[in-house]
Parts: C-alpha cells; structure tokens; sequence
C-alpha cells in the first residue's frame, strides 16, 4: 500500500537516516542532533520557544489523483529551523547546507522506499529576515508520484 501518510513516513526516516552524525548547536549552545518531526512540532515541553531547535518538519500539503490514466500525487513540504546567536548573522548558511544536503540526496535517489518517486520541480527558500536572529529558517517544496491504484477484477464475471 502507499499512501501519503506512508510517503511522509519514509521521508522523515530518510532525514534521520541522512543526518546522523550530524550536529549544531542549540539554545544550550549543546551540539545536538537534528529533530525530524512529522507534519508538526511536538508541543513544547517547557515555556522556551527555541525548546525544538534544530529542526526538520516534513509536512503533507496536498495531493490527488487528475485522471485514471495518471498517477496520484503528493505534495510535502520540508521545513526546518535552526538556532544560531552568532553575532555574524550567517546562519543562513547552516540552512543552505541543511536543504542542498536534502536536494542533492532526494533529487540522486529519486524514489523513496521503493515506490515514492521524486518529480520536479523542486523548490526551496530560505528566510532571510534579519529581526529573527538568532532563528533561521528555510523549507523546501517537493513533488511526489503514487504507485497507482489498480481497478479490482472480480474473476466471476
């Protein structure tokens, strides 16, 4: 079966899977792991609003399916933000990286666990505000195909 839910399962375990071993720093100023989340942020355990920092979020928009005769498709969104009160205020390039690392991989893969494939165009932004530092913020935009839904056959007739 896929579904996507399924798609956005798949998706946030690849992350995980693509960031291991990676770190930056968080409010603490800790190197911690990126956090991947489906569709949300978790609730925040305590009153600090950096309490998710770093993050991935990978979010279902939309989808459908236009004809028989074409595949269902799936649009996602990848977000994430990052903490970083250098006073330098490049932590836009921590985002850069973090999305390029995700494209390159999405985009020379193609298809996710066997049956979700990639479709341009691939979009991504970074939000470049500098009244957010220390927060930096940056998603992308992907495509997705559906393996088709197959008509049942009833043999007996």
């Amino acid at each position: 079966m896929a579904t996507p839910y399924l798609l956005q399962k798949a998706l946030v375990e690849e992350i995980k899977v693509l960031f291991a071993g990676y770190e930056t720093e968080n409010a603490a100023g800790k190197l911690v792991p990126l956090n991947v989340y489906p569709q949300s942020l978790p609730e925040k355990t305590d009153e600090e609003d950096s309490a998710h920092f770093p993050y991935v979020v990978v979010r279902i928009v939309d989808g459908g399916i236009p004809s028989e005769e074409v595949a269902a498709s799936c649009r996602m969104v990848i977000v994430m933000g990052i903490y970083d009160d250098n006073p330098d205020y490049q932590g836009n390039k921590t985002v850069l990286n973090i999305l390029q690392r995700i494209q390159t991989h999405l985009l020379a893969k193609r298809i996710i666990d066997g049956k979700y494939a990639i479709q341009y165009p691939y979009n991504w932004q970074i939000y470049d505000d500098e009244d957010l530092h220390p927060y930096y913020f940056g998603g992308a935009e992907t495509n997705w195909t559906l393996p088709a839904v197959q008509q049942e056959v009833d043999d007996d007739e």
